[in-house]
């Protein structure tokens, strides 16, 4: 493993970390999208992980799939109480660096980048607005590919359809 990925895979299990948080409540269980939809952008209804990960979200709420083909990527949904601005600015996510306007099935969107994959080969985010914060979705190649093995179009591609998928089942 190059020292790059090693690096990777090593910051990745600092920010996402195991446990799970006790996370702020909106309201909303991110954990009940349809498993019909959730198919129909290639997720695992049944690779449901409820709970937060990481130190920078340990206030939000969440829930995690795999893929359903070959596991190559895994898609995170989390709740919290930040506006998009308030994220943008507050220290705790200084690793993620705002992009791009997006629009999300008619919601104001921002597009994410993080310090570790600056191109996005690995990680893809994207922040949308909700009446009491935001929503943040992530997907994240898996530690054990290669980027050149990411399916279709490639990891930002799947963000974007899991996100328009998905948008319909967020807060307001």
């Amino acid at each position: 493993m190059s020292k790059r990925l090693a690096a990777l895979a090593i910051s990745s299990g600092v920010l996402l970390g195991t446990g799970c948080g006790t996370g702020e409540d909106t309201g909303t269980d991110p954990c009940d999208i349809p498993a019909a939809e959730l198919s129909a952008v290639g997720l695992d209804p049944e690779s449901a992980r409820p709970g937060t990960d990481g130190v920078d979200f340990r206030d939000w709420t969440s829930c995690a799939w795999k893929a359903a083909d070959e596991s190559w990527l895994t898609f995170w949904l989390y709740y919290g109480s930040p506006s998009l601005e308030e994220f943008a600015s507050d220290p705790r996510y200084q690793h993620y660096r705002a992009i791009g306007p997006a629009t999300i099935d008619s919601r104001t969107a921002t597009e994410f980048t993080v310090n570790l994959d600056p191109e996005r080969r690995r990680f893809c985010h994207i922040g949308i607005d909700l009446p009491d914060g935001m929503a943040f979705l992530w997907s994240s190649l898996s530690v054990r590919r290669d980027p050149g093995e990411a399916k279709g179009d490639g990891v930002c591609a799947a963000n974007q359809r899991i996100a328009q998928q998905v948008s319909k089942y967020l807060p307001g």
